[in-house]
């Protein structure tokens, strides 16, 4: 049937395709897409290649404010006692009472609630990079196991008698630091349950899925 408005059907054809190609060359296969297609596909290309080059970072979301909150409690543990009357910070950096008093496991406790507990968790919430948080997952966890062995120390001596027992500001270092192990555990694991998810997807499938059927 001829046209009536005097186009013939190539040149209707050819225009639908686009000005960049012929239209034959979509109809037999050959790959051609389009204007359209070609701006669609470098999109996607940018998008996934920003993904790719983007740091991975975490999102704590509400467990943020409850390691801020923690992060500053073991702030004011360190003012209250932890050995034999001793204050927490006292113990970190050492003194005459506390080379006396404090054995060396609540020592090391107490560096490791300042190096993980109040820095890295500082750094790590400031930052949201995610080998930081990895590290205080680690780090808080570690030390709250060696936070009950310093809270199991003050409760014996060598002479078999029973110890003083821990002080205040040690029992709420632990605790504190048991929270934070927890949460940063919860949010590396949130993290990597959503990476898990992003990378379950076919690479191809946003390609394919604009490419023209044959």
């Amino acid at each position: 049937m001829t046209p009536t408005d005097g186009t013939s059907d190539d040149g209707r054809a050819d225009y639908l395709a686009g000005d960049d190609g012929p239209a034959d060359n979509r109809a037999q296969g050959t790959g051609y897409e389009g204007p359209a297609l070609a701006n669609l596909r470098e999109q996607i290309d940018d998008i996934e290649g920003a993904g790719r080059r983007t740091p991975r970072r975490i999102d704590p979301g509400m467990k943020a404010m409850i390691i801020a909150v923690a992060v500053f409690v073991l702030v004011i543990a360190a003012l209250l006692p932890w050995v034999h009357g001793v204050a927490g910070w006292q113990v970190l950096v050492g003194g005459p009472d506390a080379n006396t008093k404090a054995d060396v496991i609540p020592r090391v406790f107490g560096i490791g609630v300042f190096l993980f507990g109040v820095l890295g968790s500082t750094i790590a919430l400031g930052t949201r990079w995610w080998p930081v948080a990895w590290l205080c997952s680690f780090g808080c966890g570690a030390f709250t196991v060696l936070g009950l062995v310093s809270l199991w120390s003050q409760q014996s001596s060598d002479s078999h008698l029973p110890g003083p027992g821990p002080g205040i500001g040690l029992i709420l270092a632990e605790l504190c630091m048991l929270v934070l192990a927890v949460n940063w555990v919860r949010t590396i694991a949130a993290r990597e349950t959503a990476s898990a998810a992003i990378s379950a997807r076919a690479p191809g499938k946003s390609r394919r899925s604009v490419r023209p059927h044959r």
